[in-house]
């Protein structure tokens, strides 16, 4: 399908840089080539350039003779990889004050961590998208982040309001603030990986009923989606509902090339419903399947321990049950 033909079907299509378009209505990413026939981006391998060489990518490329004294200052702390610089630039010149939080945020992150959360709430919240800024299709068209969204999935994302979201909300996590980390992802479009990432943090907090919600609907069409239903099933199972939980899995685990992490935190939250329901043989089963692929996984090994010591109790005749580590957040590595 081309691009007027997309056009026409989406008007929300748009070209954000001259390589590659975003289309918000269908949360879709993707290539733009010379002959203007869009390709998805789960249909290529993206090859972004990380935050340790924007600084490199903008010196690479000269401010034109016609340019404005704020773009030349601005693309001057930039090249020179300051975040500090790059603030005061912003302060002197307004235009580029989205844009500045943003970089400065992602640059900053692994030097300055907590300043490098301040830019970067301040960018989301200021709502611009700094993908439309005229400076980042200049000097960084081919600029991303990697943010590891959640256990088994790691997405990569140009410099846009949703990287600098899920990118914040990781971070806040790191410090314990759940809470905060909720509210950044609810300033932007719920697209698929900022789902994923919401409901992550909701169960994390025990709001399993905003997760059945959230995750209504939704269909394993590749990773973020797979794991966002285990997530679902971990709701389900923990609000009561193991019939819905069990189909959520079900749909979880319909594909055997999906993650390993996710198809092994499926299985962990199947044997705790077969052991929930007394199927310790059933539960067992699944647990050492897991183990198999992954004997450092220590969800399933406390489990699998836990349900040996029952059946050890039961054949003493000690009436007292042994806990069984289901919380959603012990779900292992």
């Amino acid at each position: 399908m081309t691009y007027r033909q997309r056009s026409r079907l989406h008007p929300n299509l748009k070209f954000v840089t001259r390589n590659w378009w975003y289309d918000p209505w269908l949360n879709e990413f993707g290539y733009r080539f010379p002959t203007y026939e869009p390709t998805q981006f789960r249909d290529l391998r993206w090859n972004f350039h990380e935050p340790d060489s924007y600084a490199t990518l903008v010196a690479e490329r000269t401010p034109g003779i016609f340019a404005s004294s704020g773009e030349k200052a601005f693309h001057r702390a930039v090249a020179g990889g300051d975040p500090h610089a790059i603030d005061l630039a912003a302060g002197q010149h307004p235009e580029y004050r989205n844009v500045a939080d943003a970089l400065a945020g992602l640059m900053s992150i692994r030097t300055y961590r907590s300043r490098s959360m301040e830019f970067l709430e301040r960018a989301v919240r200021n709502g611009t998208e700094p993908a439309e800024h005229p400076f980042i299709s200049t000097y960084l068209p081919d600029a991303g982040i990697t943010v590891p969204v959640a256990p088994g999935v790691v997405v990569h994302l140009p410099i846009m309001r949703t990287s600098l979201a899920l990118t914040l909300a990781e971070l806040l996590q790191e410090v314990d603030q759940a809470s905060a980390a909720i509210d950044v992802l609810r300033l932007v479009e719920p697209t698929t990986h900022v789902r994923l990432s919401l409901v992550e943090v909701l169960c994390q907090t025990g709001q399993f009923d905003a997760v059945v919600e959230i995750t209504r609907g939704a269909r394993n069409d590749d990773d973020v989606t797979a794991l966002t239903i285990a997530f679902r099933a971990i709701a389900l199972r923990e609000s009561g509902d193991r019939l819905g939980a069990d189909e959520a899995l079900d749909e979880a685990m319909a594909y055997p090339n999906r993650s390993p992490e996710i198809r092994h935190l499926a299985r962990v939250q199947r044997a705790l419903l077969a052991a929930e329901e007394g199927k310790s043989l059933t539960a067992r089963v699944e647990l050492e399947a897991v183990l198999a692929e992954n004997p450092d996984h220590r969800a399933a090994a406390d489990l699998l321990a836990s349900l040996r010591t029952s059946v050890d109790d039961r054949r003493r005749g000690d009436p007292t049950p042994t806990a069984q580590p289901g919380s959603p957040n012990h779900q292992g590595a």
